[in-house]
């Protein structure tokens, strides 16, 4: 596996501020136990055993490297593992990572032998709370490589931890600290805690100092795209303005007090959302500010004229409407916990860049089961994913929205796609624009990307515009799929890419557009492709 060579790969998913866990060592907080009696033994998520078709990967990039998973019940870690194959060199240290991406503890790896499980003991056990998810990773220097198994699915071989089947490897080509979050073709990385359940913690644990600036992380899930040869000229976009500083303030919970819908911009009649005349409505001001993360916690809340900056307004109650939304350099997760969270309504909502963009940036609206409705997104590196199989997302519906994505500022393997199914439920399209902005070669996947090798299901498509990538239009799942406009000469290869043997009815045009999103169109589009 080379996460950083192979092409596209959007998301995998961020994860909820849990239960706050901190090492003993640093805080100097003593705790009791709530039973003296003897607690079970360490267990550990992949057992002893040697890993299912394990080999050396031969990425020779630095890379973080990790396995995401959530604890059955209260305990502690002790330390960190991780499986080595012949070839695999150099110093490794090993981080725990909070839900929200807090280092928890690290451990250097000493007396490494030159194959086998890989051990290292934090210097005072840390507290895990049952419920809340966690990463494990061990950092691999560069030129030191790793041991993988790619298309990897199985479950922990204890109960009292619990891993995605095959969504729980993860890595990251960022900084050694930064909790890694992208996904690669099922790949698993053999990185593993060391866990004594039982002990259940009763001293009140302090509260963590608030960091100067959120962390955000991206989930990306590599797909491929083919060998580019030609290089479009890329399309202008807004000067980007600096990352601004922001302000440390509490986690805030949403008050559902809904009061009356401001009517959105119009579209022209007959024609597809444009940047203007999608989103929030002209003149709007927001009555509330936040800066960091936003929770909503109350079924069927309903949060209307919020400004967000640089943080994740996380859902976590169901039939909750988010009416209204500026939300800058922010994203919106409905799936970061053990299962997804439905009924989710996105409406009459701007979500824009704010400072540096990475190939590593989220989608800014996931994981599944909800409707996007005159939502506008714009200058991001990815905008919306369907996916969340794996959780029980429900399906996702996009109606009246433009939607168009940027290449990154930092470009180092990015995958973008304006959509993306992976692992994705139905997904139905109606009235709405999806583009791809090109910039300084960084090339991501295709505006409209819905492939039949990542688990989807099928799509219902009446009237979308898309323009930009290699292919504007990726498709391999059944399902009709008519009034497609595609950007003339917008493309490389061609218009579409589409596994046509399951397509249940088939009408699309080459078309100009203009200011107004009104289509012109230059000629039918016949349906070819394989759909990958």
């Amino acid at each position: 596996m080379r996460p950083q060579t192979q092409s596209p790969a959007p998301l995998s998913r961020r994860f909820i501020a849990g239960a706050i866990a901190l090492v003993l060592a640093v805080t100097g907080v003593v705790l009791t136990t709530s039973n003296r009696a003897e607690a079970a033994g360490p267990v550990t998520i992949w057992g002893d055993s040697v890993p299912s078709r394990v080999a050396l990967d031969d990425d020779k990039q630095a890379v973080t490297l990790g396995t995401r998973f959530t604890v059955a019940t209260n305990g502690n870690a002790s330390g960190i593992r991780f499986y080595k194959v012949s070839g695999v060199t150099g110093t490794h240290t090993g981080t725990l990572h909070s839900s929200d991406g807090r280092v928890l503890a690290t451990v250097r790896f000493q007396n490494e032998t030159a194959s086998g499980w890989q051990k290292a003991d934090f210097a005072a056990p840390v507290a895990l709370k049952a419920g809340q998810t966690y990463v494990v990773s061990y950092r691999v220097p560069a030129g030191g490589r790793y041991a993988a198994t790619t298309n990897h699915s199985a479950k922990s071989t204890t109960t009292a931890l619990s891993v995605g089947a095959s969504t729980s490897g993860v890595y990251t080509y960022t900084s050694s600290t930064r909790v890694p979050t992208l996904t690669w073709q099922s790949s698993q990385y053999w990185v593993d805690i060391t866990f004594t359940p039982g002990t259940t913690v009763t001293a009140p644990l302090p509260s963590a100092t608030p960091s100067a600036s959120p962390t955000r992380t991206a989930t990306p899930t590599p797909t491929p795209t083919p060998t580019r040869t030609a290089t479009p000229t890329p399309t202008p976009t807004p000067t980007r303005t600096a990352t601004p500083t922001p302000t440390p303030t509490p986690t805030r919970t949403a008050t559902p007090t809904p009061t009356p819908t401001t009517p959105p911009a119009t579209t022209t009649p007959g024609a597809f959302p444009t940047r203007e005349s999608a989103g929030l409505p002209a003149g709007w001001t927001p009555k509330q500010t936040v800066t960091g993360d936003y929770w909503v916690r109350q079924a069927g809340a309903v949060v209307e004229d919020l400004r967000i900056t640089n943080g994740t307004i996380y859902v976590d109650a169901p039939n909750v409407t988010l009416r209204r939304i500026d939300a800058v350099g922010s994203r919106v997760s409905n799936g970061h916990g053990a299962s997804c969270v439905s009924g989710l309504t996105v409406q009459d909502s701007d979500f824009t860049k704010n400072g540096t963009s990475r190939s590593s940036d989220q989608p800014v609206i996931g994981h599944g089961g909800y409707t996007a409705r005159n939502v506008m997104i714009d200058g991001v590196p990815e905008g919306l994913r369907v996916g969340g199989s794996d959780i029980n997302c429900g399906p996702v519906a996009v109606y009246d929205s433009y939607v168009r994505v940027v290449s990154p500022d930092i470009c180092d393997d990015w995958h973008g796609d304006a959509l993306q199914g992976y692992g994705g439920s139905h997904v139905t399209i109606r009235n709405s624009t999806m583009l791809m902005a090109v910039e300084r070669n960084c090339w991501g996947t295709a505006p409209f990307f819905y492939p039949h090798s990542q688990g989807n299901t099928s799509v219902d498509i009446d009237g979308l515009l898309v323009g930009g990538g290699g292919y504007p239009f990726r498709n391999g799942m059944p399902g009709p799929i008519k009034n497609l406009n595609v950007v003339n000469n917008s493309w490389v290869y061609g218009p579409v890419d589409v596994r046509c043997s399951v397509v249940q009815g088939w009408q699309a045009n080459v078309v100009t557009v203009n200011a107004q999103g009104v289509v012109t169109p230059v000629r039918p589009i016949a349906c070819t492709g394989q759909g990958n």
